[in-house]
């Protein structure tokens, strides 16, 4: 339940997202971190936008990281390969997200691969 209301937040903060990851195979740029909404001010959040594939090119996505705000920071501008970002349940936004509420789960940075 817990999962869906976070959920349900990050779509709200995100203004209504438009389109599932599903299991797309993607580069995504790395635009940096994201502050906390008010009531998640636990979770760390990577803002980053998609490369490849053409049909999700340019929109924006949100996930939980275990890095530091600075951590992620350093990142900004990296490309990286993401592989079945469906399973984490993101979506993308046509606009980006000003502030992010994710659940603790699995790292971004822990299964994707710089390019």
């Amino acid at each position: 339940m817990r999962a869906l209301l976070l959920l349900l937040l990050v779509v709200f903060a995100c203004g209504g997202c438009q389109e599932d990851f599903q299991a797309f195979d993607c580069e995504v740029e790395i635009l940096g971190s994201l502050p906390p909404t008010e009531s998640t001010q636990e979770a760390n959040a990577v803002l980053f936008r998609v490369l490849i594939p053409a049909k999700a090119s340019g929109k924006y996505g949100v996930a939980f990281t275990t890095l530091s705000r600075d951590a992620v920071e350093k990142k900004k501008g990296m490309i990286f390969k993401i592989r079945r970002l469906g399973k984490w349940r993101h979506l993308l936004t046509d606009s980006p997200p000003t502030r992010a509420s994710v659940s603790n789960g699995e790292d971004f940075f822990s299964t994707a691969v710089q390019k």
